[in-house]
């Protein structure tokens, strides 16, 4: 029998789309308190604090988190007005974080454009804290690009690359061979990002969870 546990949190990120077609990334950086995730790639935003929907979690993450307000203004208003992506129940093994329980939390994912050329080098995007802002101009880069020290394309961090590839897939992108954390399982909710936290239906009290080593196949994207 599965053991059960009870939901850790639920995070509000975007992902972000410039005028000129490319995906804009937070790099973990070793400032980033879950170590294993330093060197990773994730999507903007962050936990709930006391917000009552998603879109309020986000938009105060997205002020928190960008140095220019204009910008994260510009990506609120439009993640407002754009269809989201969903929710997914995320859940990251014991032996992914290297901590004593796993971790298991709802991501409701928004999707937003940026009236702006980006290009790698000379973006002039800033994030306050937690990482700096990586580009990926084609989908190409999700598998050349975007490297790490070992010119590997980087790894995605909380399964968020099952969550990307299914965006892409679904804007009727190709989609890349996205390199993923092991040990995390991705599954779609039937909850929306739009719905309140108090009318939610997802369980937010225990979830059965399994062990990390039957995490190795996403219930969305097969990974490889």
């Amino acid at each position: 029998m599965a053991e059960e546990y009870e939901l850790d949190n639920h995070a509000s990120v975007v992902i972000m789309r410039s005028r000129n077609g490319a995906y804009l990334f937070q790099l973990k950086t070793p400032g980033y308190p879950v170590k294993p995730f330093v060197g990773t790639l994730c999507i903007i935003g962050g936990n709930a604090v006391d917000e009552k929907t998603p879109l309020e979690t986000l938009e105060r993450e997205l002020y928190d988190e960008f140095d220019d307000k204009g910008i994260a203004r510009e990506v609120f208003e439009s993640a407002r007005e754009s269809k989201p992506v969903g929710d997914f129940l995320l859940t990251c093994s014991t032996k992914a974080l290297a901590r004593p329980r796993p971790y298991l939390f709802v991501g409701s994912v928004f999707y937003a454009t940026l009236d702006k050329e980006v290009d790698k080098s000379s973006h002039g995007i800033k994030l306050r804290e937690g990482g700096t802002v990586a580009v990926a101009v084609d989908t190409k880069d999700f598998e050349t690009g975007l490297k790490d020290e070992d010119g590997k394309g980087r790894q995605f961090c909380w399964g968020y690359d099952s969550v990307m590839s299914l965006h892409l897939r679904e804007s009727g992108i190709a989609v890349p061979v996205i390199r993923y954390f092991p040990g995390i399982s991705v599954a779609r909710l039937d909850s929306g990002p739009l719905t309140p936290y108090a009318q939610r239906t997802t369980p937010l009290g225990r979830i059965p969870y399994t062990d990390g080593r039957a995490l190795n196949k996403n219930p969305i994207i097969p990974r490889g």
